[in-house]
C-alpha cells in the first residue's frame, strides 16, 4: 500500500470518525444530564443539596472522561456490540469509583445513594443509547449507505487488495474511484476531488 493510498483512504476515515465520535460525545453527555436532573430531582433533601450536586456533577465528569479514556467512541468499536458494550461499564464503573472516592474524602456519606442510583440508572442510559446507536449504524448499512467513501491511489496490485478489503468491509467502506498509478504516476490533487 503507498503512503499516497493510505493517506486517501486515512484522511477520509479521520474526518468521519471525529463526526460520528463527536455525536456519540454530545449524545452521551445529554443522557448524563438527563439521568442526573431526575436522579437528583427525585431525592434531595434541602440541607444535603449542595453536596449531592457537586458529587452529581463530580459523577458526570469523571464519567465523560473515562468514557474517553477507555475510547469508546473509537470508530473500531462503535457499534460492534459486546466490546461497545463493555467499555461503557468499566468507564461507569470507573467514574463510580472516583465519584464514590471523592465523596468520601469529602464526608459527603448522604449522597451516597444518589450517587449509586445515578451510576445504575446512566449506565443504564448509556447501554440503551450505544444500542440504539448500534441499530441506526446497521440500518445504515443495510439500506447500502455506506459510512466512509474512498478514493483509491496505487499500481494495479494495490488497487486488488484494496478493493478485495473494501468489499469484506460490509458496508463500511464504498470505493468512489480509482487513481492508477501505473499509468499515470503524479496525480494531480484537483483531478482526484473533481472525481471523488
Amino acid at each position: 500500500m503507498t503512503a499516497s493510498v493510505q493517506t486517501a483512504v486515512g484522511s477520509n476515515v479521520a474526518r468521519r470518525a471525529r463526526g460520528a465520535s463527536s455525536t456519540s460525545a454530545w449524545i452521551d453527555g445529554l443522557v448524563l444530564v438527563a439521568v442526573f436532573t431526575a436522579t437528583a430531582a427525585v431525592g434531595i433533601r434541602p440541607q444535603e443539596a449542595l453536596m449531592t450536586v457537586l458529587v452529581g456533577l463530580g459523577l458526570m465528569v469523571s464519567w465523560l472522561v473515562s468514557l474517553r479514556h477507555l475510547s469508546t467512541r473509537d470508530r473500531t468499536i462503535q457499534g460492534h456490540g459486546p466490546m461497545e458494550y463493555s467499555r461503557v461499564t468499566k468507564a461507569s464503573a470507573m467514574a463510580f469509583g472516583t465519584s464514590a472516592t471523592v465523596g468520601f474524602l469529602l464526608a459527603a456519606t448522604h449522597a451516597r445513594g444518589f450517587l449509586v442510583v445515578a451510576t445504575v440508572a446512566g449506565t443504564t442510559a448509556l447501554l440503551i443509547e450505544r444500542h440504539l446507536l448500534r441499530l441506526s449504524l446497521r440500518r445504515r448499512e443495510g439500506a447500502g449507505r455506506a459510512l466512509n467513501r474512498v478514493y483509491l491511489i496505487g499500481s494495479g496490485s494495490q488497487r486488488q487488495i484494496l478493493t478485495t478489503r473494501i468489499c469484506r468491509s460490509e458496508g463500511l467502506f464504498r470505493r468512489v474511484g480509482v487513481w492508477d498509478l501505473d499509468a499515470n504516476p503524479f496525480p494531480d490533487p484537483a483531478d482526484v476531488v473533481r472525481q471523488a
